[in-house]
């Protein structure tokens, strides 16, 4: 069988394209991977302000609640002063 250029010539592109697919399914592997990382991430960093608010509104009732007990305690003391 003769030498035929072209043939080889395809031979190796296709070789050269399998190579180049075998190169990129990894990278793509590493991409999706990274993707969902980041993802992760973002849902962990937004769990953290969904606490830090949370934590924040806690802070601010128990702050009313506070001044409201003080109020009920004042007027307490003023029914009782008023009864004597």
């Amino acid at each position: 069988m003769p030498f035929n250029k072209s043939t080889a010539k395809e031979r190796l592109q296709k070789k050269l394209m399998a190579r180049k697919a075998e190169a990129l399914d990894p990278a793509s592997e590493m991409l999706i991977d990274l993707a969902e990382a980041v993802n992760n991430v973002q849902k962990l960093m937004q769990r953290r302000v969904d606490e830090n608010a949370a934590i924040t509104e806690l802070g601010e009732s128990e702050a009313k609640l506070k001044a409201l007990l003080a109020k009920k305690k004042e007027k307490d003391n003023e029914a009782a002063l008023q009864q004597t």
